[in-house]
């Protein structure tokens, strides 16, 4: 006739630092101080640090969950046909030059991104996010690049430069502080709101 016991799970916040030399791949857990690969499904939430000396490339081969994506250095997310989803408000925090690569795939981001001031986002193929995307640096779209943001607001504070580039938004804020130039193509869905500069420069610039 003993009690019964019922032991109840929490979950641990994980902060977790790249430390990747293997192969470049998120899903070694060599490449990861502590040694457990960052992902939310088993249940604790990761916080991720990525701050290489150099320029750092890592692979995914699934898709993946985190809290937060806090980058520093240079940064290539290669993520091919996964998704990469970020569930804190300020799901990825970029404060230094950050890429997600590969062509031939779109790269899916489901989450918040803030660009910070000084601190670089290139997109040089095409990229969907689902969330809000705060530029308070420089977004540079390159030709072939195409940068769609879905159920969230591009906020630029900041410089987007389109070189024969796409950027397209459910809605687009352009503060009193923000430029956008170039040639290509911008679409602010249904709201546009200008408050900054909006200039061609090198060619045609459409917006719509």
């Amino acid at each position: 006739l003993g009690d019964v016991y019922k032991r109840q799970a929490w979950a641990v916040d994980v902060f977790s630092t790249w430390i990747g030399d293997d192969e470049d791949l998120w899903s070694q857990a060599s490449n990861w101080n502590p040694a457990i690969v960052p992902d939310n499904s088993g249940g604790n939430n990761f916080y991720v640090t990525i701050s290489p000396v150099g320029r750092d490339r890592i692979r995914f081969t699934q898709d993946r969950t985190v809290s937060r994506i806090i980058c520093y250095g240079e940064v290539d997310l290669e993520i091919g046909e996964r998704i990469l989803s970020l569930l804190d408000p300020n799901g990825l925090i970029n404060h230094g030059i950050f890429e997600a690569s590969g062509s031939g795939v779109e790269h899916r981001i489901h989450g918040n991104i803030l660009n910070t001031e000084g601190a670089t986002v290139q997109v040089t193929y095409w990229s969907e996010q689902q969330g809000e995307f705060v530029n308070n640096g420089q977004l540079m779209v390159v030709p072939g690049g195409n940068v769609s943001i879905d159920y969230g607001n591009l906020i630029n504070d900041g410089t987007v430069w389109l070189y024969d580039g796409t950027a397209s938004a459910d809605g687009l804020e352009n503060g009193d502080s923000g430029v956008i130039s170039g040639f290509g193509s911008l679409y602010g869905g249904q709201v546009i709101q200008n408050a900054g500069l909006i200039r061609a420069f090198g060619g045609p610039l459409t917006i719509a």
